[in-house]
């Protein structure tokens, strides 16, 4: 399917992220149940952490906006949550690691200069149907570790990510439903479309 989203608040339709990314952190990587000695269980072992540190991403994330005085103010946007999604018909093309491979790939092409968590997550079974819905989170803070430049999330941005996710989803065979190229522009489809 080929999607590319920013998650925002269903409320407001503004963007979430003005908080800590500890919480959002710890719902992408783990379970909320603890195992028989009380361990959290990692919800997938498909995590790669980019310009951070892999077991706490969060106190890295402020170590970054501490050192370039930025992302401080509690009003400020912290990070920002965007999804990457396949089609459960392309459930026989794409595996896991391919999955969370696409989602390193995009993470490190669009967000090389900036702390990035890429979870990849696998939904059970689509109604009995043998398909399943692969998806990468990723998890971006919005201080860059260069220096402490913010993430732009303007249109034209968001525009251009959806056309990289495209090309991917057009180089890998994989269902565009959602995402089209057309004479190298990119094109949106209803959902149930092909």
């Amino acid at each position: 399917m080929a999607i590319f989203k920013a998650v925002v608040n269903p409320a407001t339709g503004a963007g979430i992220g003005h908080a800590t990314p500890q919480k959002l952190e710890e719902y992408l990587k783990y379970e909320e149940e603890r195992g028989e000695r009380g361990l959290r269980k990692r919800k997938t072992e498909h995590i790669t952490v980019i310009n951070a540190d892999a077991e706490d991403f969060s106190a890295s994330c402020a170590d970054v906006a501490a050192r370039f005085n930025s992302c401080r103010d509690y009003d400020s946007l912290k990070y920002k949550h965007y999804v990457q999604g396949f089609a459960p018909e392309d459930s026989h093309l794409i595996s896991k690691d391919k999955c969370h491979a696409l989602g390193v790939e995009f993470a490190r092409d669009v967000w090389g200069d900036f702390p990035v968590l890429v979870v990849t997550h696998f939904e059970q079974e689509v109604e009995g149907t043998g398909e399943y819905h692969w998806h990468n989170h990723f998890l971006v803070y919005n201080c860059a570790v260069t220096d402490g430049h913010k993430l732009d999330t303007s249109r034209s941005e968001l525009y251009a990510q959806k056309l990289f996710v495209a090309s991917q989803a057009n180089a890998h065979g994989l269902t565009r439903r959602g995402l089209v190229i057309e004479d190298g522009e990119l094109r949106s489809t209803r959902m149930d479309e092909k």
